[in-house]
């Protein structure tokens, strides 16, 4: 008939209780959207047509249905496994946009040791080092902002597609830098492709994901994430004796990138996209494929119910609109607060200069902190995986209370054992007239302890007798590097500290690896997993892209604040109270999470919405 389509409400049986409210309607003219989000859900439904149930008018209505019946029971829907298979694929091609997020995040800590060798420029700036690491990190607050306008009206998959793009390129670019300008252009283009994915990649992952099981599969993300950190140090040890060395590490990058577009290919958009833009009967088949014959059923009554809320508050989607509502607002402030916490926690400081404050605690042989930055980034990567099964045991809420209470625990432990190296650090001997050429320029009454001799901006020799002995203060002048290393290690069997010094009591020094693990393990348990997995889930669809970019665009933002100004902070607070802050910033993070984060476990997409508009 003409005019409005004709709707016939019916309740089929589903997973999540008595019944799924879904609608059905007689054929006339009706746009694209209103037949998926009106239609009978019994129209697919096997086991309605199995069993014969419904009405005459049902099945008229079936029969005039653009879904009809036999599409359900058709040779085209997949087994069980066939399913799981698809899931899994689109879950790990998706999530290979994380392991390039950390191997990128990874790479670049061991690479500088190496960069700054190349670069005599570099050496000398902490304020180039930083701008090095940082410029990634605003690149990706970028991509964020470019995605937030583009990807409600090109998809999920075509955007992770153009990443893989900027990871190919940048990576070429930074592996033949002839300069450090060429550096910083690949570094801004990886950083661009890495916003552009970690904006849409939990999308995806949650939109094909099934409920139950949703928190898990956007952790995964996460995991990735971790165990391309944890490749990034295992890369960076094992070419640490190959010639080239940080052209190889950054170079690598193109590699994941590659085989990401390959696999992403085989993979379906994500259904709610291609449902919210009217392409029923392939959002339909996808749900098909992904979810088998037993989930589909519920898998599609929460799409359509969920487009039902969009087509009921049907507006003008932009950043103006998503804020003039309550209930968005209040989503919204949650997402963009737990990724600001999760960077002000101090995260980055450690994944990015792990190298460098290990030197700091006194470990100065380069394999050595390769090594011990390898098992933080394992570390990691497996308090990723407990987190993992966690979220969806414990919920949210509690994992990331208890992950804020042993961050804050980690970081004063960090900042007590900085503390106590200063003040413990190893005292300075004058060095012999046939040395004094080598000498630092300050007096001896300024640099008595290798600290003050560091603070002088001299080296150290420590006494080859022993590291816990009195050592020398020898000038860092760039002209005399390979003398002064050579006299340290040949004539006096010691080993030259330029960033850190070894404390006069052994226990001081494993104060810092024990900090550490307490800090990494904390973290990757519950604030490195929650907050990608509750930004997922909070946002109504309508707002969802727009919303997960603002909140990637949060995290990237502060992600920079702290990699710009974490060396920086060190020389002007002293590395003790600069962990010291980051303590403090994560005692505050714990009284939010307490005061405004609901338990969102279990719950639907719809219920979610409501309990935020509640």
């Amino acid at each position: 008939p003409a005019g409005p389509p004709f709707l016939v409400q019916t309740r089929a049986p589903s997973p999540r209780g008595p019944g799924c409210r879904c609608w059905a309607m007689a054929p006339g003219s009706y746009s694209e959207k209103e037949r998926l989000l009106h239609h009978n859900k019994a129209t697919d439904g096997a086991s309605q047509v199995a069993a014969g149930s419904g009405s005459e008018q049902d099945k008229d209505t079936r029969e005039s249905s653009p879904f009809p019946a036999s599409a359900a029971a058709s040779a085209r829907s997949p087994s069980a496994s066939k399913a799981s298979f698809t899931l899994l694929l689109c879950v790990l091609s998706a999530g290979l946009g994380g392991l390039l997020f950390g191997y990128d995040t990874g790479v670049i800590s061991g690479a500088m040791l190496y960069i700054e060798e190349s670069f005599p420029a570099v050496d000398k700036s902490s304020a180039m080092q930083e701008t090095i690491v940082s410029v990634a990190i605003g690149g990706a607050a970028l991509g964020c902002l470019i995605v937030s306008q583009v990807s409600q009206y090109v998809g999920r998959k075509t955007i992770m597609l153009h990443s893989d793009v900027g990871f190919v390129l940048g990576s070429v670019a930074m592996a033949a830098a002839p300069a450090p300008w060429m550096l910083l252009l690949g570094r801004l283009l990886v950083g661009m492709a890495v916003g552009c994915a970690s904006a849409v990649v939990p999308v995806y992952i949650a939109e094909v994901a099934p409920t139950a099981s949703r928190g898990r599969f956007v952790s995964g993300y996460t995991f990735l994430i971790t165990f391309g950190q944890f490749l990034a140090y295992l890369v960076n040890l094992g070419l640490s004796y190959v010639p080239g060395t940080w052209r190889w590490m950054l170079g690598l990058a193109a590699v994941p990138a590659l085989l990401q577009a390959a696999a992403l290919n085989r993979c379906p958009e994500s259904p709610t996209y291609l449902a919210s833009k009217g392409v029923e009967r392939e959002a339909n088949s996808v749900l098909m494929k992904l979810h088998g014959q037993e989930g589909y059923e519920e898998a599609r009554c929460n799409l359509v119910e969920e487009l039902e809320l969009v087509e009921h508050a049907r507006a003008k989607y932009s950043l103006s609109s998503m804020l003039s509502s309550r209930t968005t607002r209040k989503a919204l402030l949650v997402g963009v607060a737990l990724q600001a916490f999760q960077q002000l926690c101090g995260i980055n400081t450690v994944m990015y200069y792990s190298p460098t404050i290990l030197q700091i605690a006194g470990f100065q042989n380069k394999q050595t902190v390769l090594f011990l930055s390898l098992a933080v980034a394992a570390m990691n990567a497996a308090g990723t995986v407990i987190g993992m099964y966690a979220i969806d045991y414990y919920g949210r809420r509690k994992l990331l209370i208890g992950s804020l209470v042993g961050i804050t625990v980690g970081l004063l432990s960090l900042a007590a054992a900085f503390g106590c190296t200063e003040h413990y650090s190893t005292p300075v001997v004058v060095l012999e007239k046939t040395y004094e050429h080598l000498a630092c320029e300050a007096s001896y009454a300024e640099a008595q302890t290798c600290t003050s001799c560091l603070q002088a901006g001299c080296a150290y020799c420590s006494n080859g007798h022993g590291v816990h002995a009195k050592g020398w203060c020898f000038s860092d002048a760039h002209a005399l590097r390979d003398d002064i290393e050579d006299t340290c290690s040949n004539e006096f069997h010691g080993a030259l500290y330029r960033k850190g010094c070894p404390s006069r009591y052994e226990a001081v020094n494993l104060m810092v690896p024990l900090g550490l693990t307490v800090y990494i393990l904390s973290f990757s348990v519950g604030m490195g997993v929650v907050p990608w997995a509750v930004n997922s889930e909070i946002f109504p669809l309508e707002y969802r892209s727009i919303a997960n970019a603002c909140t990637s665009a949060s995290n990237w933002t502060f992600n920079l604040l702290v990699a710009e100004t974490f060396l920086s902070l060190m020389n002007w607070l002293g590395t003790p109270l600069t962990f010291a802050f980051y303590a403090g910033i994560s005692l505050l993070a714990l009284v939010f999470v307490l005061r405004y984060l609901p338990e969102t476990k279990g719950l639907t997409f719809t219920q979610i919405q409501r309990l935020f508009a509640s």
